[in-house]
Protein backbone atom coordinates (compact mmCIF):
# COMPACT_ATOMS: atom_id res chain seq x y z
CA UNK A 1 0.00 0.00 0.00
CA UNK A 2 1.41 3.37 -1.05
CA UNK A 3 0.63 6.48 0.94
CA UNK A 4 1.52 10.06 0.03
CA UNK A 5 1.95 12.44 2.94
CA UNK A 6 2.61 16.17 2.81
CA UNK A 7 5.81 16.77 4.72
CA UNK A 8 6.82 20.40 4.46
CA UNK A 9 9.39 21.71 3.89
CA UNK A 10 10.82 18.38 2.68
CA UNK A 11 8.07 17.87 0.12
CA UNK A 12 6.12 14.71 -0.67
CA UNK A 13 6.85 11.80 1.67
CA UNK A 14 5.87 8.31 0.58
CA UNK A 15 5.19 5.34 2.80
CA UNK A 16 4.88 1.74 1.74
CA UNK A 17 3.19 -1.17 3.50
CA UNK A 18 3.06 -4.81 2.43
CA UNK A 19 -0.42 -5.87 3.55
CA UNK A 20 -1.64 -9.45 3.42
CA UNK A 21 -2.75 -11.10 1.23
CA UNK A 22 0.19 -10.11 -0.97
CA UNK A 23 0.67 -11.31 -4.54
CA UNK A 24 3.78 -11.56 -6.72
CA UNK A 25 3.54 -12.23 -10.46
CA UNK A 26 6.54 -13.10 -12.58
CA UNK A 27 6.77 -11.71 -16.13
CA UNK A 28 4.52 -14.19 -17.92
CA UNK A 29 1.89 -14.01 -15.19
CA UNK A 30 1.83 -10.22 -15.15
CA UNK A 31 1.42 -10.12 -18.92
CA UNK A 32 -1.13 -12.94 -19.03
CA UNK A 33 -3.42 -11.42 -16.40
CA UNK A 34 -3.00 -7.89 -17.73
CA UNK A 35 -3.93 -8.99 -21.26
CA UNK A 36 -7.32 -10.25 -20.15
CA UNK A 37 -9.52 -7.50 -18.77
CA UNK A 38 -11.69 -9.93 -16.79
CA UNK A 39 -8.69 -11.44 -14.96
CA UNK A 40 -7.11 -8.04 -14.33
CA UNK A 41 -10.40 -6.77 -12.91
CA UNK A 42 -10.79 -9.78 -10.64
CA UNK A 43 -7.25 -9.38 -9.30
CA UNK A 44 -7.66 -5.67 -8.59
CA UNK A 45 -11.09 -6.19 -7.02
CA UNK A 46 -9.92 -9.08 -4.85
CA UNK A 47 -6.96 -7.07 -3.54
CA UNK A 48 -9.24 -4.11 -2.80
CA UNK A 49 -11.79 -6.23 -0.92
CA UNK A 50 -9.11 -8.05 1.07
CA UNK A 51 -6.96 -4.94 1.65
CA UNK A 52 -4.14 -6.85 -0.04
CA UNK A 53 -1.05 -5.91 -2.02
CA UNK A 54 0.42 -6.49 -5.47
CA UNK A 55 4.20 -6.71 -5.16
CA UNK A 56 6.33 -5.36 -8.02
CA UNK A 57 10.10 -5.82 -8.36
CA UNK A 58 12.83 -4.17 -10.39
CA UNK A 59 12.98 -7.41 -12.40
CA UNK A 60 9.29 -7.03 -13.30
CA UNK A 61 10.09 -3.59 -14.65
CA UNK A 62 13.36 -4.48 -16.38
CA UNK A 63 11.85 -7.42 -18.24
CA UNK A 64 9.66 -4.97 -20.10
CA UNK A 65 12.82 -3.65 -21.77
CA UNK A 66 12.50 -6.77 -23.96
CA UNK A 67 8.90 -5.97 -24.93
CA UNK A 68 8.52 -3.96 -28.13
CA UNK A 69 4.72 -4.01 -28.29
CA UNK A 70 3.43 -0.75 -26.81
CA UNK A 71 -0.07 -2.22 -26.33
CA UNK A 72 1.36 -4.97 -24.10
CA UNK A 73 3.12 -2.42 -21.92
CA UNK A 74 -0.03 -0.31 -21.71
CA UNK A 75 -2.03 -3.35 -20.57
CA UNK A 76 0.48 -4.11 -17.82
CA UNK A 77 0.55 -0.50 -16.65
CA UNK A 78 -3.26 -0.47 -16.67
CA UNK A 79 -3.20 -3.44 -14.29
CA UNK A 80 -0.84 -1.60 -11.94
CA UNK A 81 -3.09 1.47 -12.17
CA UNK A 82 -6.14 -0.68 -11.34
CA UNK A 83 -4.38 -2.03 -8.24
CA UNK A 84 -3.04 1.39 -7.21
CA UNK A 85 -2.37 2.31 -4.41
CA UNK A 86 -2.24 -1.32 -3.28
CA UNK A 87 1.32 -1.77 -4.51
CA UNK A 88 4.54 -2.69 -2.74
CA UNK A 89 7.96 -2.53 -4.37
CA UNK A 90 9.89 -5.63 -3.39
CA UNK A 91 13.65 -6.21 -3.40
CA UNK A 92 14.24 -9.53 -5.16
CA UNK A 93 18.00 -9.84 -4.66
CA UNK A 94 18.17 -12.50 -1.93
CA UNK A 95 21.66 -11.39 -0.88
CA UNK A 96 20.40 -7.89 -0.06
CA UNK A 97 17.34 -9.21 1.77
CA UNK A 98 19.33 -11.73 3.83
CA UNK A 99 21.83 -9.03 4.79
CA UNK A 100 18.94 -6.90 6.05
CA UNK A 101 17.44 -9.86 7.88
CA UNK A 102 20.79 -10.39 9.58
CA UNK A 103 20.78 -6.74 10.62
CA UNK A 104 17.35 -7.23 12.19
CA UNK A 105 18.55 -10.31 14.04
CA UNK A 106 21.44 -8.24 15.37
CA UNK A 107 19.07 -5.48 16.46
CA UNK A 108 20.41 -3.01 13.91
CA UNK A 109 17.75 -3.16 11.19
CA UNK A 110 15.57 -0.13 10.55
CA UNK A 111 13.66 -1.05 7.40
CA UNK A 112 11.60 -3.88 6.03
CA UNK A 113 14.09 -6.42 4.63
CA UNK A 114 12.23 -6.96 1.36
CA UNK A 115 11.39 -3.33 0.52
CA UNK A 116 12.86 -1.65 -2.57
CA UNK A 117 12.96 2.05 -1.75
CA UNK A 118 14.83 2.88 -4.95
CA UNK A 119 11.69 2.20 -7.00
CA UNK A 120 9.58 4.06 -4.45
CA UNK A 121 11.65 7.20 -5.06
CA UNK A 122 10.73 7.09 -8.77
CA UNK A 123 6.97 7.23 -8.20
CA UNK A 124 6.66 11.01 -7.59
CA UNK A 125 8.27 11.55 -11.00
CA UNK A 126 5.60 9.60 -12.89
CA UNK A 127 2.28 10.73 -14.31
CA UNK A 128 -0.38 10.95 -11.56
CA UNK A 129 -3.77 9.25 -11.76
CA UNK A 130 -6.27 11.91 -12.81
CA UNK A 131 -6.64 14.37 -9.95
CA UNK A 132 -4.64 12.21 -7.51
CA UNK A 133 -1.14 13.01 -6.33
CA UNK A 134 0.56 9.81 -7.48
CA UNK A 135 0.39 7.27 -10.29
CA UNK A 136 2.45 4.58 -11.97
CA UNK A 137 1.81 5.30 -15.64
CA UNK A 138 5.13 5.20 -17.47
CA UNK A 139 6.85 2.96 -14.93
CA UNK A 140 7.14 0.03 -17.37
CA UNK A 141 7.30 2.05 -20.57
CA UNK A 142 10.39 3.90 -19.29
CA UNK A 143 12.63 0.89 -19.98
CA UNK A 144 11.35 0.20 -23.51
CA UNK A 145 14.18 0.59 -26.01
CA UNK A 146 16.64 1.37 -23.22
CA UNK A 147 19.05 -1.43 -24.10
CA UNK A 148 18.68 -2.89 -20.61
CA UNK A 149 17.56 -6.17 -22.19
CA UNK A 150 21.22 -6.74 -23.13
CA UNK A 151 22.14 -6.48 -19.47
CA UNK A 152 19.47 -9.04 -18.62
CA UNK A 153 20.90 -11.43 -21.20
CA UNK A 154 24.36 -10.97 -19.71
CA UNK A 155 22.97 -11.64 -16.23
CA UNK A 156 21.40 -14.85 -17.52
CA UNK A 157 24.63 -16.07 -19.09
CA UNK A 158 26.59 -15.27 -15.92
CA UNK A 159 24.06 -17.20 -13.85
CA UNK A 160 24.35 -20.21 -16.18
CA UNK A 161 28.15 -20.22 -15.87
CA UNK A 162 27.96 -20.00 -12.07
CA UNK A 163 25.63 -23.00 -11.89
CA UNK A 164 27.76 -24.97 -14.38
CA UNK A 165 30.87 -24.30 -12.27
CA UNK A 166 28.98 -25.31 -9.12
CA UNK A 167 27.84 -28.55 -10.78
CA UNK A 168 31.45 -29.39 -11.62
CA UNK A 169 32.48 -28.82 -8.01
CA UNK A 170 29.64 -30.97 -6.70
CA UNK A 171 30.38 -33.75 -9.18
CA UNK A 172 34.03 -34.00 -8.09
CA UNK A 173 33.71 -33.29 -4.36
CA UNK A 174 31.89 -35.98 -2.40
CA UNK A 175 31.83 -33.88 0.78
CA UNK A 176 30.23 -30.99 -1.05
CA UNK A 177 27.73 -33.36 -2.64
CA UNK A 178 26.86 -34.84 0.74
CA UNK A 179 26.39 -31.39 2.22
CA UNK A 180 24.14 -30.39 -0.67
CA UNK A 181 21.92 -33.42 -0.09
CA UNK A 182 21.64 -32.79 3.63
CA UNK A 183 18.25 -31.64 4.93
CA UNK A 184 18.06 -27.88 5.54
CA UNK A 185 18.83 -26.95 9.13
CA UNK A 186 16.34 -24.91 11.10
CA UNK A 187 13.97 -23.50 12.08
CA UNK A 188 14.86 -20.31 13.94
CA UNK A 189 14.36 -17.42 11.53
CA UNK A 190 11.27 -15.30 11.02
CA UNK A 191 11.59 -15.63 7.23
CA UNK A 192 12.84 -18.55 5.14
CA UNK A 193 14.72 -16.48 2.53
CA UNK A 194 18.15 -18.04 3.14
CA UNK A 195 16.71 -21.56 3.21
CA UNK A 196 14.73 -21.16 -0.01
CA UNK A 197 17.85 -19.72 -1.65
CA UNK A 198 19.90 -22.70 -0.51
CA UNK A 199 17.30 -25.21 -1.66
CA UNK A 200 16.93 -23.77 -5.14
CA UNK A 201 20.70 -23.54 -5.64
CA UNK A 202 21.08 -27.06 -4.25
CA UNK A 203 18.60 -28.45 -6.75
CA UNK A 204 20.28 -26.74 -9.69
CA UNK A 205 23.69 -27.96 -8.54
CA UNK A 206 22.70 -31.59 -8.04
CA UNK A 207 20.68 -32.01 -11.24
CA UNK A 208 23.56 -32.16 -13.66
CA UNK A 209 21.38 -32.70 -16.74
CA UNK A 210 18.83 -29.96 -16.05
CA UNK A 211 18.95 -27.53 -18.97
CA UNK A 212 19.63 -23.89 -18.18
CA UNK A 213 18.60 -20.88 -20.25
CA UNK A 214 19.42 -17.20 -20.02
CA UNK A 215 15.94 -16.64 -18.58
CA UNK A 216 16.62 -18.87 -15.60
CA UNK A 217 18.48 -16.14 -13.72
CA UNK A 218 15.38 -13.95 -13.79
CA UNK A 219 13.09 -16.85 -12.93
CA UNK A 220 15.39 -17.65 -10.00
CA UNK A 221 15.21 -14.04 -8.77
CA UNK A 222 11.43 -13.99 -9.22
CA UNK A 223 11.28 -17.00 -6.94
CA UNK A 224 13.37 -16.71 -3.78
CA UNK A 225 12.26 -13.53 -1.98
CA UNK A 226 8.64 -13.57 -3.22
CA UNK A 227 8.19 -17.14 -1.94
CA UNK A 228 9.59 -16.07 1.43
CA UNK A 229 7.49 -12.92 1.82
CA UNK A 230 4.34 -13.09 -0.31
CA UNK A 231 1.14 -15.06 0.20
CA UNK A 232 0.68 -15.98 -3.46
CA UNK A 233 3.36 -16.34 -6.14
CA UNK A 234 2.86 -17.16 -9.83
CA UNK A 235 5.95 -18.60 -11.54
CA UNK A 236 6.52 -20.50 -14.76
CA UNK A 237 5.93 -24.25 -14.60
CA UNK A 238 9.48 -25.45 -13.91
CA UNK A 239 10.24 -22.84 -11.28
CA UNK A 240 6.89 -23.35 -9.62
CA UNK A 241 7.79 -27.03 -9.33
CA UNK A 242 11.26 -26.25 -7.95
CA UNK A 243 9.75 -23.79 -5.49
CA UNK A 244 7.22 -26.32 -4.22
CA UNK A 245 9.98 -28.91 -3.80
CA UNK A 246 12.03 -26.41 -1.80
CA UNK A 247 9.08 -25.61 0.45
CA UNK A 248 8.35 -29.31 0.97
CA UNK A 249 11.95 -29.99 2.06
CA UNK A 250 11.75 -27.10 4.51
CA UNK A 251 8.50 -28.45 5.94
CA UNK A 252 10.01 -31.93 6.25
CA UNK A 253 12.96 -30.42 8.14
CA UNK A 254 10.63 -28.75 10.63
CA UNK A 255 10.44 -25.21 9.25
CA UNK A 256 7.05 -23.72 10.08
CA UNK A 257 7.67 -20.22 8.69
CA UNK A 258 4.79 -19.15 6.49
CA UNK A 259 5.67 -19.04 2.81
CA UNK A 260 3.76 -18.33 -0.39
CA UNK A 261 1.29 -20.63 -2.05
CA UNK A 262 2.85 -21.24 -5.46
CA UNK A 263 0.94 -21.35 -8.75
CA UNK A 264 2.14 -21.87 -12.32
CA UNK A 265 1.02 -21.30 -15.87
CA UNK A 266 -0.37 -24.81 -16.20
CA UNK A 267 -3.98 -25.11 -17.24
CA UNK A 268 -6.37 -23.92 -14.55
CA UNK A 269 -3.67 -22.57 -12.21
CA UNK A 270 -4.42 -18.88 -12.76
CA UNK A 271 -8.09 -19.52 -12.07
CA UNK A 272 -7.20 -21.49 -8.92
CA UNK A 273 -5.01 -18.59 -7.76
CA UNK A 274 -7.76 -16.03 -8.30
CA UNK A 275 -10.35 -18.17 -6.54
CA UNK A 276 -8.02 -18.64 -3.58
CA UNK A 277 -7.33 -14.90 -3.40
CA UNK A 278 -11.02 -14.07 -3.71
CA UNK A 279 -11.80 -16.32 -0.74
CA UNK A 280 -9.42 -14.19 1.34
CA UNK A 281 -6.42 -14.71 3.56
CA UNK A 282 -6.65 -15.68 7.23
CA UNK A 283 -3.18 -14.50 8.32
CA UNK A 284 -2.40 -10.77 8.20
CA UNK A 285 1.25 -10.21 7.38
CA UNK A 286 2.14 -6.49 7.45
CA UNK A 287 5.71 -5.36 6.75
CA UNK A 288 6.16 -1.62 6.85
CA UNK A 289 8.97 0.16 5.06
CA UNK A 290 10.12 3.57 6.25
CA UNK A 291 8.88 6.40 4.08
CA UNK A 292 11.33 8.12 1.80
CA UNK A 293 11.05 11.76 0.86
CA UNK A 294 10.78 13.08 -2.65
CA UNK A 295 9.51 16.25 -4.27
CA UNK A 296 7.65 16.30 -7.56
CA UNK A 297 9.45 18.43 -10.11
CA UNK A 298 7.72 21.69 -10.94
Amino acid sequence: MLKALADEPAGLRLEMLDESPSVYLDHWALRAIASRGELAGRLASALERASGTLCISAWNILEFSKVSCVATIREAEALLEACFPRLFFVECDPRVVIERENAFLAGAGSMSPHADLDILKIIPLLEPRGSEVLGVRGLLDAVRGSGLDQGLTKLGETFKLLIIDLRKEVATDSALQSNARRAPAGPGYQRATRFILRELVRTLALHQTMNLSSNDALDFLHGVVPIAYSDYVLLDRRWASLGRQAVQRLRSAGHETRVAEIFSGEQGQVEMFLLSLERGSESPNPYEAPGCQARRGS
